[in-house]
């Protein structure tokens, strides 16, 4: 009798487990209306807080190579594309004062417009003021060297439409899978060509659908049960849900999906690396230092050939084809 009701009990968790990853075909367009959720609960902030070691020592070795191009007085532009409520900005401030920079100028791009006013009130904290000395409008603030500049973009625009709202840069940072939250391939490969546009360095994460294999099987099964058409529905492509604020549609990548979906929008892939190997848990607020230290030490030695095994998400760092 009590293997029974343990075998009952093991069915009702997959059966809710399956439950939380619904088909992306059945609802596409879920994502967007939950971000500002998301957001304005604070279940974001709560959730993710500060950016890792690994993902800050790329950063700083990015500038610090446009530094050794063009000196410190030449300008810095960088954009931040799906910054959310302003995560890695900080960082970038602190970097950016550590190098003496005579002028920084960092572009805030995200649809999601209570991500925004988080980030436009993280900076204000800060001591960074609305309005620029050169005029710019109250979507500007700046302190010292430092401006920030906030576009609200919409997922209803198309590639060109995001293009015109974006200037031209120097580095563009796609980081924590903000290209995975763009259904369809043809779509992410648009993004990624019309950041080419932009810029000449882009250095992006994404999480690997092998390391994320347990979400991904489940959707699988959850697939097979309620989508007839298994064309409907990319591979990699999941749903994971947020406690009380909905579902959110993902990419999961392999190395050579990401490589190849890179080299189509014609950027050059100089490197790969493993991002991190700890599950989300270990990199929300709730990681001790000794986690965290750990999956520097492992994500920052990990092999090229082990990358599809054990990363958690990939890193790139790509540079511009130019003809």
């Amino acid at each position: 009798m009590e293997f029974f009701v343990t075998f009952f009990v093991l069915l009702l968790l997959v059966k809710v487990s399956l439950d939380n990853l619904a088909p992306a075909a059945a609802s596409q367009d879920s994502s967007p209306r939950h971000y500002g959720l998301y957001y304005s609960s604070g279940e974001y902030s709560r959730r993710y807080r500060s950016i890792t070691r690994l993902a800050r020592e790329r950063i700083e070795r990015l500038i610090d190579a446009h530094i050794a191009l063009v000196g410190t007085q030449c300008p810095l532009t960088i954009i931040d594309y799906g910054c959310g409520n302003g995560r890695y900005f900080l960082d970038l401030v602190q970097i950016a004062e550590s190098r003496c920079l005579s002028s920084v100028h960092i572009v805030g791009y995200d649809p999601t417009p209570d991500a925004l006013l988080q980030f436009k009130a993280l900076a204000s904290e800060h001591g960074f003021f609305a309005g620029a000395p050169d005029g710019d409008d109250s979507a500007t603030l700046s302190k010292d060297a430092v401006k920030l500049s906030l576009i609200e973009g919409s997922v209803d625009l198309g590639v060109d439409q995001v293009a015109a709202l974006l200037p031209a840069a120097d580095i563009i940072l796609c980081l924590f899978g903000v290209l995975s939250h763009i259904p369809r391939r043809c779509q992410r490969q648009a993004t990624l060509r019309m950041l080419r546009g932009k810029a000449a360095t882009l250095v992006l994460s994404v999480p690997n659908v092998i390391s994320n294999r347990s979400d991904y099987d489940l959707f699988e099964a959850r697939r097979s049960r309620c989508c007839p058409d298994r064309d409907a529905v990319e591979r990699g492509d999941i749903y994971y849900t947020r406690e009380a604020v909905g579902d959110f549609f993902y990419h999961l990548y392999t190395v050579e999906e990401i490589e190849q979906d890179c080299e189509a929008a014609q950027w050059r892939v100089d490197q790969v690396g493993c991002a991190t190997v700890a599950p989300e848990t270990l990199l929300t607020t709730t990681a001790t230092e000794e986690q965290r230290h750990a999956d520097y030490e492992q994500s920052k030695s990990m092999a090229r050939s082990m990358l599809d095994h054990m990363a958690l998400y990939f890193w790139l760092e790509c540079k511009a084809v130019t003809n």
